[in-house]
């Protein structure tokens, strides 16, 4: 781990060249706009594919943003509460859920027909995206920590 103590002030020059501190920026700069993307085109994707009115779309748009409000909770409490695994493998195994099981229902998506399966697809695969709290997050804060 990298460490740094507050007489050596903050190391800039390490931080833009730390492979894994870049990495994490990376994905939580695609993770942001993976979610930008899909909030601003949920509505237009219930109106148009799946018929439903302005009203409905943009209510049923709101549903997957809490659901992932509530995950990123409890990933975030149930990751810090979790202590018989290092905080590496913590941090694995929560990235894994966000990513493995949101891009396998994003992937399914496209094979789905118009259904209300298709809603409760959408709805998983932004709550899975919430488990990043616990996941790449995390990762950036354990990479930095500072000594005590």
């Amino acid at each position: 781990d990298v460490t740094y103590s507050d007489k050596e002030g903050v190391p800039y020059k390490k931080m833009f060249t730390d492979i894994p501190i870049l990495t994490s920026w990376f994905s939580a700069f695609a993770d942001l706009l993976s979610l930008q993307l899909i909030n601003q085109y949920e509505p237009v994707y219930f109106n148009d594919y799946l018929n439903y009115n302005i009203f409905k779309s943009g209510f049923l748009s709101a549903v997957p943003i809490l659901a992932q409000f509530s995950a990123k909770l409890f990933s975030g409490i149930s990751s810090d509460a979790l202590k018989c695994i290092s905080p590496t493998t913590n941090v694995k195994i929560y990235n894994s859920l966000a990513l493995i099981v949101s891009g396998c229902l994003m992937i399914g998506l496209a094979f789905i027909p118009p259904t209300l399966v298709c809603i409760a697809s959408i709805t998983v695969t932004v709550c899975f995206i919430g488990f990043n709290t616990a996941g790449f997050n995390k990762s950036t804060t354990l990479r930095w920590r500072q000594d005590e």
